[in-house]
């Protein structure tokens, strides 16, 4: 398979692939959107804004972790703790996915165009 080239989010100097077009890519992806959603519900609202904001950034930890391999967020953010930067981070990411996905479509349609249209074309010169 090494003649597709893997889609790759750059972010904080590294690369990180993420194929959108393949399924157990994609299952890792969904489980961990949902997992981000049941566990948002948890966020500490007790004890100290720093408590607050861990618990905050741990919710993306575990998603990143799950979809790239453990220990990836820690690679991401160096350790950090900062909620304007897993925010930018996560925006960054799901644009990526977009764009991705808007790939996708797009070749899908190309290759659905290209083979329709000579579908079309062979009909028109039969008649």
């Amino acid at each position: 398979m090494s003649q597709f080239k893997i889609p790759q989010w750059e972010v904080n100097g590294m690369k990180l692939p993420f194929d959108f077009d393949d399924a157990d890519t994609m299952d890792r992806y969904m489980e961990a959107m949902k997992q981000l959603q049941e566990d948002a519900k948890n966020i500490a609202t007790e004890g100290t804004r720093a408590d607050e904001i861990r618990s905050y950034c741990a919710l993306f930890d575990k998603m990143y972790d799950h979809i790239f391999g453990a220990g990836t967020a820690d690679k991401i953010f160096e350790g950090r703790k900062n909620i304007r930067l897993y925010d930018k981070t996560y925006d960054d990411f799901i644009g990526f996915v977009k764009r991705c996905r808007m790939q996708t479509q797009q070749a899908m349609m190309n290759k659905v165009n290209k083979y329709s249209g000579k579908r079309n074309q062979q009909k028109r010169n039969f008649h």
